[in-house]
């Protein structure tokens, strides 16, 4: 009756992925383990976690999260195999990328679905393992009541944290879907659509199956605002139901207060409670309260679902992570008229990145990134990795820049990275609190240094020097390379390096320990592929 597979990533292991899953069931096939609480195998549809990368979870087992016993499901959330108790599924992708479709194929949808009784279905994540994104997270009814009406609207909630990615709906196709049937519905050739940029799904149903379920799913992608390129994508799957457009046209309200206004951001802190009251309220009839997408900890006091006029339960919930969530309440009147309110929980970051862009020039990148506010924020980290067929990997320190503390006006970095190679290179910016507590920023396009296009040798540095300095050169084909060192005199008193060299960028390291303080010459010798250069240059030691 409903799938959503999100997930988020691990801050210290970007490869280390924890899946939350969150399915609906009809409830009497699990009779009788669905009191909330209760945990079930899924041995109807033997519903698995494939990962993506050729491994799979056993059979999973899910935890019974809210019941709706007028309309026959349970809200059910999957466990890691093994636990009875976390929520989460846990997964280490150690195969080379650069993307993993994790994904349930199961069976059976309700035989009485109308463009797609009895099947299969599939519901997806696509997870990219060069970066540390979270997925977009979402949350609809299990079952959304829609009237019969030539033009009738909703919209698919939709949250991300990162300021840098933008959102983006579509319909699933027929093979993301895992149908043989029709998505989006349709109501005798009267398709539904969404605006991709707003999530509003519009859709004509004055013709469609009075009482028919209609099974939907709206892939929804995370872009990068600058580059519009995909960084995640996940999808939401659930029940349409059409209902008798009947003459009470007013729906239900929630009441604020003491309702907190619907499309409400927290901003919650880990290891403190967080209460508020949802209470929502009819014009002539009762009202019955659920809700979808409950944080795993949370409480209902009462348990939802639960009817009346007003209506009213009070949400409490001490997080245990980070991890942000969204909440749909559902309020459905006895006409069917229903209304969504949405909820989200936004764990604060210590720093709020507005911008992190970079620009190259010849075999040095210079990285420039700005803050909207930072709270706590003692330093950035500059990590960079070879990319190599289209993966990150060996991440290493290349850099800090102290952050500023606490601000709540932007302020500008920059980090120039020296003396590349010719390769391919991702970076990031790992940024730390003062507690040590810390997250990632990845540069969203890759850094490519090509070969010089021309022979150089520059200025050592430092200079003057004591012991050692680097001396750098460029080479744009491939050939032999003497680098020797002379005293004033012209007398020879170090070769440095003698041998082939493949076209690129070097640096190396000459050490004048065992030498006199004075004016020395350093001098490179290049000849291969039909071309010759030389070129001398003074240095200092001074001890």
């Amino acid at each position: 009756r409903y799938g959503h597979l999100t997930f988020t990533r691990s801050q210290t292991f970007c490869d280390s992925v924890s899946f939350t899953l969150t399915c609906a069931f009809r409830r009497d096939g699990y009779a009788p383990n669905n009191n909330v609480g209760s945990v079930l195998t899924e041995t109807i549809g033997n519903t698995i976690l494939f990962f993506g990368d050729g491994t799979q979870t056993p059979v999973l087992q899910f935890k019974v999260i809210s019941i709706d016993v007028l309309n026959n499901y349970l809200i059910c959330r999957a466990l890691q195999p093994g636990s009875t108790t976390k929520e989460t599924i846990t997964h280490r992708y150690t195969a080379a990328g650069p993307s993993f479709l994790a994904q349930i194929n199961s069976s059976a949808r309700t035989l009485i679905e109308q463009n797609h009784p009895s099947g299969g279905y599939i519901v997806s994540a696509l997870v990219y393992k060069g970066n540390c994104n979270n997925s977009p997270i979402s949350s609809l009814p299990v079952i959304l009541f829609l009237p019969r009406r030539p033009s009738i609207t909703f919209t698919v909630p939709a949250f991300i944290s990162d300021t840098t990615k933008t959102i983006r709906f579509r319909y699933a196709t027929v093979a993301e879907m895992g149908v043989t049937g029709v998505n989006p519905p349709t109501a005798f050739g009267d398709a539904s659509s969404i605006d991709p940029i707003t999530g509003v799904v519009t859709w004509n149903t004055s013709t469609a199956i009075l009482g028919g379920l209609y099974s939907c799913q709206i892939i929804i992608e995370e872009r990068d605002i600058v580059t519009d390129t995909i960084k995640t994508r996940v999808a939401v799957d659930w029940l349409t139901q059409i209902q008798l457009d009947c003459p009470d046209v007013i729906s239900p309200v929630f009441d604020s207060p003491p309702t907190p206004s619907c499309g409400f951001a927290f901003g919650p802190t880990v290891g403190e409670n967080l209460t508020f009251t949802v209470q929502a309220s009819d014009n002539l009839t009762g009202v019955t309260l659920n809700a979808t997408g409950l944080p795993p900890g949370a409480t209902m006091t009462p348990t939802l679902p639960i009817t009346g006029n007003p209506v009213s339960s009070v949400f409490s919930w001490t997080p245990t992570s980070d991890d942000n969530q969204l909440v749909s309440f559902t309020a459905i009147d006895s006409c069917g008229n229903q209304t969504i309110c949405v909820f989200t929980f936004d764990f604060l970051l210590p720093v709020e990145l507005s911008s992190f862009v970079s620009t190259v020039y010849e075999n040095e990148v210079t990285l420039q990134w700005q803050t909207a506010t930072e709270n706590n924020n003692q330093k950035f980290d500059i990590e960079r990795a070879n990319v190599i067929n289209g993966n990150s990997s060996d991440w290493r320190n290349v850099g800090t820049v102290l952050g500023s503390g606490n601000s709540t006006t932007p302020k500008n970095y920059t980090f120039t990275d020296q003396g590349l190679n010719a390769g391919n290179f991702s970076y990031r910016l790992k940024q730390i609190d003062y507690n040590g507590e810390f997250k990632y920023f990845d540069l969203n396009s890759e850094i490519v240094i090509g070969t010089p296009i021309r022979f150089d040798m520059l200025q050592n540095y430092p200079n003057p020097f004591n012991p050692s300095t680097i001396i750098a050169y460029t080479l744009p084909v491939d050939g032999n390379v003497k680098l020797n060192v002379y005293d004033i005199s012209g007398k020879l008193v170090m070769t440095v390096n003698d041998g082939f060299r493949s076209a690129g960028y070097y640096t190396t390291e000459f050490n004048s320990s065992n030498l006199s303080s004075g004016v020395y010459y350093y001098r490179i010798d290049f000849n291969g592929s039909g071309q010759n250069f030389q070129k001398v240059m003074k240095m200092v030691v001074l001890k």
